[in-house]
């Protein structure tokens, strides 16, 4: 039920809702879907660097030329 749960959001591109529910399984029973999971990391990862980025160019514009 829980790998029905976490096909179906994955199947609506809810990417966070399919993970939380793959963490939730035991290690043995999560460990076919770690590279999944870790894929998953690794695109919040860079996600969170993207805005990072945008952030810190958007508040550079905004600062004079020394």
């Amino acid at each position: 039920e829980i790998i029905d749960r976490a096909a179906a959001a994955a199947r609506r591109d809810d990417i966070a809702p399919a993970r939380r529910e793959l963490m939730t399984l035991g290690d043995a029973d999560r460990a076919p879907f770690q590279s999944w999971i870790a894929l998953v990391d690794a695109r919040d990862a860079a996600l969170a660097a993207s805005h990072q980025l945008a952030a810190d160019a958007v508040a550079a514009l905004g600062k004079p030329t020394p």
